[in-house]
């Protein structure tokens, strides 16, 4: 039905509030939905923009022109700084409230899930020969095409598909630790610091706002700038973690900002 919106049985007595992701509005031009509102003018779109703007993802080579577009009611975004740059709204955090999946066969100390993009190859390489060497069970899935020759460079095995998320979940409650390292340019969290949260897993982080955020435990979560800063103790030592979540970061209360927002 999503791609064929306008198919869709509207109602004339009903204003209706569409809430679009970016993974989405990558396949949708914003001539498509100009027309959408122009035939159903009680009809709001709203635009959640579920990554960082300075981000190397790849559908947001298609998507950033478009948010900028007038065709959207409202613009909402879980970076404070991409909210202040492009003045958009920054509707708090949001992610989910909890999946229930079982540990992944593969227990780690440090986990880690990422595309090989947003120029920080070298800081997951130099982490990853760090703590390895020092005794820390680390589990590394990284998505990247790599030459033979970076293969033989390389200590890490890269993988040439993503894997699914089902899977992630898997190894993010097998592992004692989640590793989070942001793209070049990247302010805001990403969503590792969420799976922390939920799941009660220590995080290690180049996040220098991890202080700023909700949950934040500085027995449980660490920031570095690099891989000295990091004690592979505090990695691989086990602790009941307890952030005390209770369904905050839920998406309805993303439909609760819009009602009273908007």
């Amino acid at each position: 039905m999503f791609y064929n919106i306008h198919r869709y049985p509207f109602r004339k007595d009903v204003t209706y509030s569409l809430i679009i992701p970016t993974s989405s509005i990558g396949k949708l031009s914003v001539g498509y939905l100009r027309k959408l509102k122009k035939r159903h003018p009680n009809v709001r779109l709203f635009a959640l923009v579920t990554d960082s703007m300075h981000a190397d993802s790849p559908h947001m080579v298609y998507v950033r022109q478009k948010l900028l577009s007038d065709v959207w009611d409202a613009v909402l975004t879980y970076d404070k700084c991409d909210a202040k740059e492009y003045g958009f709204h920054w509707f708090g955090y949001c992610y989910y409230s909890f999946h229930g999946v079982g540990r992944g066969s593969q227990k780690s100390d440090l986990y880690y899930v990422g595309y090989d993009k947003g120029n920080r190859r070298e800081k997951v390489e130099s982490v990853y020969g760090y703590l390895k060497d020092r005794g820390v069970k680390c589990r590394f899935d990284v998505v990247g095409h790599r030459t033979k020759h970076d293969m033989e460079e390389s200590r890490i095995k890269y993988r040439n598909r993503k894997i699914s998320y089902w899977q992630v979940l898997e190894c993010v409650q097998g592992a004692n630790c989640i590793l989070e390292v942001l793209q070049e340019g990247q302010e805001a969290q990403s969503i590792r610091y969420f799976e922390a949260v939920v799941y009660n897993k220590k995080l290690l982080t180049t996040n220098r706002h991890l202080s700023e955020l909700p949950f934040y435990d500085g027995r449980y979560m660490k920031y570095f700038e690099k891989p000295e800063d990091i004690d592979p103790a505090w990695v691989k030592e086990e602790e009941k973690i307890d952030y005390g979540y209770r369904n905050e970061f839920s998406p309805l209360h993303l439909i609760d900002y819009i009602k009273e927002n908007f």
